[in-house]
């Protein structure tokens, strides 16, 4: 059993009934490793804010993991084809911040990532959608919903550390987890989609 799993569970709300269209692992990426060594070494309490899921993307990509080990499938920074939530009518009641992020390459050691070149956009989470469910799982929801009659397609997520590397003047996420759904996740028009990840820390 590994120290960190995930689960992802997905829900089309309709006239506030909850109806579950998916409920999958997630896949724990290298940034949260990277994060966790980072909070070890900096040793400052007074920023733990610093070292906790803070942003969410979702979009319209997904990796082909086909014949690569779970250990190598974790080296992945970004999404395939984040979603550009600044040109979505979304009401996310959410703040969106336009970021750089924590970035490498395949295989990298810590000493190998570095500040992404583009800024891309973030559905940031407040406190009211963290939330401890026990004593060694957190959950995080983010609620998607259309300012306009339309459906969109969720092919992937995913969840980033908020600010691991506090040597940039502003916040710099890093990938903690990712899910590519198995089927697509299609959200009708007028229906919310509701994403509840909880993270188990199995210790």
């Amino acid at each position: 059993m590994s120290l960190i799993s995930g689960q992802v569970d997905v829900y089309f709300v309709d006239d506030n009934k909850e109806t579950l269209v998916s409920q999958q692992k997630n896949m724990i990426a290298v940034g949260l490793g990277y994060s966790i060594a980072n909070l070890m070494t900096d040793n400052q309490d007074e920023k733990i804010d610093n070292y906790i899921v803070r942003y969410g993307i979702f979009g319209t990509g997904s990796y082909n993991f086909t014949g690569i080990s779970s250990a190598a499938s974790g080296y992945i920074f970004n999404l395939v084809n984040p979603v550009n939530l600044r040109f979505l009518n979304l009401n996310l009641s959410y703040e969106i911040k336009n970021l750089n992020s924590l970035t490498g390459t395949t295989f990298v050691t810590s000493d190998g990532i570095s500040l992404s070149e583009f800024k891309q956009s973030y559905i940031s989470l407040p406190d009211s959608k963290i939330s401890a469910i026990s004593n060694n799982a957190v959950r995080h929801t983010l609620v998607l919903d259309d300012s306009v009659n339309q459906n969109y397609i969720v092919k992937e997520i995913g969840l980033f550390i908020k600010n691991p590397d506090l040597y940039y003047p502003e916040d710099v996420p890093i990938l903690a987890a990712y899910k590519a759904f198995t089927t697509d996740i299609i959200k009708p028009s007028g229906v919310k989609l509701k994403i509840d990840w909880t993270f188990r820390f199995n210790i």
